[in-house]
């Protein structure tokens, strides 16, 4: 008599299955066939495949080193960041180099939530945010590194940079590095330098808000109060830059000049 190693039960070996893995006996409605080499085998001898839902010889099974979970061979790859042997559906592909990796490998784009390798991707210097590196630009005012959505092309320069960094000209209605953007002194107005007419040292207007001294040929503003504006002297009225006029005179300083006999022919034409 023989005994199954399932149940116990003793009888004939007639009446029994071996076991193709181990030899050892079993009724044969105890033993389980393999899917995949056809042997029979006692229930404690098989497993399930992870991925396919096959009973499997457990000797044709391999374990995932990050789960411990068994699968068949063709279901396992290394992965390419810790080099561990892991199960498909454990792991997941770069989206910018194909490589296969464990998803906790892997980090993901906060714009696209594409899956990357670490050294694919960098993080926006403003937002602190985790992007592919193909998702990200440098300012070329600020040299910090940015998600595109963040960055824009200076309509003066070309350059692509921050959208912080970037003022609209309320003249064009272009954009450009606001470092390179002035107020009009007579209007207010915000425009790039080369929309601008620089009047004296810091000043500047708009094309259409200065004049040039008939004087001297410098750059004023037509508006009166206005620093460096123009001015109508009194005597010769001619209207000239602001400059020429001493504090509180409404005489230009060529007909003052002329007044004291000196510099007759330097007098406003």
């Amino acid at each position: 008599l023989v005994r199954s190693a399932v149940c116990g039960a003793l009888g004939h070996p007639s009446e029994f299955t071996r076991s193709d893995v181990s030899n050892r006996y079993c009724l044969p409605e105890e033993a389980i066939k393999c899917e995949v080499s056809g042997q029979n085998a006692l229930p404690d001898e098989v497993a399930k495949c992870s991925i396919s839902n096959k009973n499997v010889v457990k000797r044709l099974l391999l374990q995932s080193e990050k789960s411990g979970r068994l699968a068949l061979k063709e279901h396992f790859k290394p992965c390419c960041v810790c080099q561990k042997k892991i199960i498909s559906d454990e792991s997941d592909s770069c989206s910018v180099t194909g490589s296969v990796a464990c998803k906790d490998c892997l980090l993901q784009s906060e714009i696209s939530h594409k899956l990357a390798l670490p050294e694919v991707t960098t993080t926006c210097d403003f937002t602190k945010r985790r992007l592919l590196k193909s998702e990200t630009v440098t300012c070329q005012f600020s040299e910090a590194t940015i998600g595109k959505d963040l960055s824009a092309r200076c309509d003066y320069t070309g350059k692509t940079v921050a959208k912080k960094h970037l003022k609209e000209s309320e003249v064009s209605g272009k954009v450009g590095i606001e470092s390179e953007m002035k107020r009009s002194t007579a209007s207010n107005k915000w425009a790039h330098t080369s929309e601008l007419v620089q009047v004296g040292l810091k000043l500047y207007g708009l094309p259409d808000e200065v004049v040039n001294c008939r004087a001297c040929g410098m750059p004023v503003f037509k508006k009166e109060l206005v620093p460096v504006a123009q001015k109508k002297c009194a005597m010769c009225k001619q209207t000239i830059c602001s400059l020429h006029f001493a504090e509180g005179s409404d005489e230009c300083c060529y007909c003052e000049d002329a007044i004291d006999g000196n510099g007759e022919t330097k007098r406003p034409r």
